[in-house]
């Protein structure tokens, strides 16, 4: 604090504070920074992502190793961890370490998972501090359009929710030094690529537009079939006039 506040008596004997305007000026440079909103970059996936534990586990050491590359602050760097499943239960951690030992029998699918990183590195450059934030955001295409169809309201159909294309993962980073930033963009995008990814069939792609019509003609049609049946099977000489109208009624 005598780096920071000076005292002086003046001749009158009362107390006089005076601080030093280089540490003011640090203090709002301080406060600026802290305050200041960093500049944001993002880049989205719509893969068929067959993502496991595996997978999670790569990432984190490929974003870890990431983040070493550029020397940060070891007190500033940070990690939390959320994991969210369907049917509204979520879960956070505060470590790789906590997340690993998170309870895997949940009965309800695991709808998204999201890594967030955050550290200061120190610019010998500039002479100051860099801060960052890299977003890791992992979804279920799945476990969304299951929970979709169950919140949906019922004039919507099944068909319209499964054409719907979502994101199933997605980097963002808020960054100081573009270039500094582009580096994760880069390594998250090698790791989607090293991903498994469940296989397209053109053919089921394209019913895809008329499934909601299937069981609709479908139930005609078996309807159609069994009302075929029933008449070929039926000797006209023995039904009567009367038998053949109640009938009708009947199997209608």
């Amino acid at each position: 604090m005598n780096d920071v506040v000076e005292v002086i008596e003046n001749e009158a004997g009362t107390s006089v504070i005076r601080h030093e305007d280089a540490q003011l000026d640090m203090f709002l440079k301080m406060h600026e920074k802290v305050n200041a909103r960093s500049e944001e970059t993002s880049k989205s996936y719509s893969n068929n992502l067959i993502i496991s534990f595996s997978d999670l586990e790569e990432l984190h050491h490929k974003t870890i190793q990431s983040i070493k590359s550029l020397q940060p602050e070891e007190s500033t760097v940070g990690l939390r961890i959320s994991v969210t499943h369907n049917q509204g239960e979520s879960d956070k951690f505060n470590s790789f370490e906590k997340f690993c030992e998170h309870n895997k029998t949940s009965p309800n699918p695991t709808l998204d998972v999201i890594f967030i990183y955050s550290f200061t590195i120190y610019d010998s450059n500039s002479n100051g501090f860099e801060n960052y934030r890299v977003i890791n955001h992992l979804k279920s295409r799945v476990a969304e359009l299951k929970q979709l169809e169950t919140e949906a309201p019922p004039f919507i159909s099944s068909a319209l929710i499964a054409s719907m294309v979502t994101t199933t993962a997605k980097i963002t980073i808020q960054y100081d030094d573009y270039v500094k930033a582009r580096h994760f963009t880069a390594m998250f995008d090698e790791w989607v690529r090293g991903c498994d990814e469940s296989k397209n069939i053109t053919f089921i792609n394209s019913l895809k537009s008329v499934s909601h019509l299937i069981h609709r003609f479908g139930k005609l049609t078996v309807y159609g079939l069994l009302a075929v049946f029933t008449a070929l099977g039926i000797e006209a000489d023995v039904i009567s006039g009367n038998l053949s109208v109640q009938f009708i009624v009947i199997y209608a």
